[in-house]
């Protein structure tokens, strides 16, 4: 499965590209490829080989460095990425649902309620 970095690495391609003002069609034929590649490339379905990232780089004419750019350098991140990419993928009318269950989770292990405001101390009074 293809993912965020995947997906980072290609918009920044499709920035790079347009602040050179080139069309997918010249980058394609640049690196001997098809347009729809260059478009799979971009959109982040499909992952890019070693070899195709330093060709990338220089037809855009920046550093391999520059296409990572801007990618959370932790583990932690990767995760929340990978959730972010499963959450996307659900069908619309199950986000909601989904989304309140992170947000009780999340506040339950922070030990505040729902509305943000701290839970009340066991055996304190109300």
């Amino acid at each position: 499965m293809v993912g965020y970095i995947e997906k980072h690495i290609g918009r920044r391609m499709a920035e790079r590209r347009k602040v050179l003002g080139l069309g997918q069609a010249v980058v394609a034929q640049c690196l001997g490829v098809s347009r729809q590649q260059i478009y799979k490339y971009e959109s982040g379905i499909r992952r890019l080989s070693a070899a195709e990232l330093v060709n990338i780089a220089r037809t855009l004419k920046v550093s391999v460095g520059y296409l990572f750019e801007g990618l959370p350098d932790s583990m932690a991140g990767d995760r929340r990425h990978a959730l972010i990419d499963a959450v996307s993928a659900l069908p619309e009318e199950l986000i909601d649902s989904h989304l309140a269950l992170v947000r009780v989770t999340a506040a339950r292990i922070q030990n505040v309620a729902f509305d943000g405001r701290p839970h009340a101390e066991a055996g304190s009074a109300a």
